[in-house]
């Protein structure tokens, strides 16, 4: 597809920050968002939570405690998806190997930094 083509050059002329910003880390913003409250619910503030937002509300945002699991492989799913576009548009080859880990070690370094 040619628009993939584009799109896969596109991405691979970027530096690592704006392969890291915003390309990437919308989706991990989000994610964010929604396991903040499983982290409080797990890290022991539960009674807390539960209080603040009333029992009902608590229950039905426990009830989502799996899907906020399925989400957070997120950034395995992007390289995975990343490193297989990369592969079948060429972009990784015995020679371009280490500069293309490097890069993209690199933006999940920003990635990191930009989450923690």
């Amino acid at each position: 597809d040619r628009r993939a083509g584009n799109d896969a050059e596109r991405y691979l002329a970027q530096t690592m920050f704006h392969r890291a910003f915003p390309e990437r880390s919308l989706a991990l913003f989000v994610t964010l968002l929604l396991e903040l409250p499983t982290l409080f619910i797990i890290s022991g503030g539960s009674d807390q939570l539960c209080s603040l937002i009333g029992r009902r509300r608590y229950q039905l945002l426990v009830a989502f405690l799996p899907l906020t699991s399925a989400i957070s492989g997120n950034v395995g799913l992007q390289a995975s998806t990343l490193t297989t576009r990369a592969v079948s548009h060429l972009h990784v080859t015995k020679h371009s190997y280490c500069t293309w880990l490097l890069a993209e070690v690199g933006t999940a370094g920003y990635q990191g930094l930009g989450m923690g």
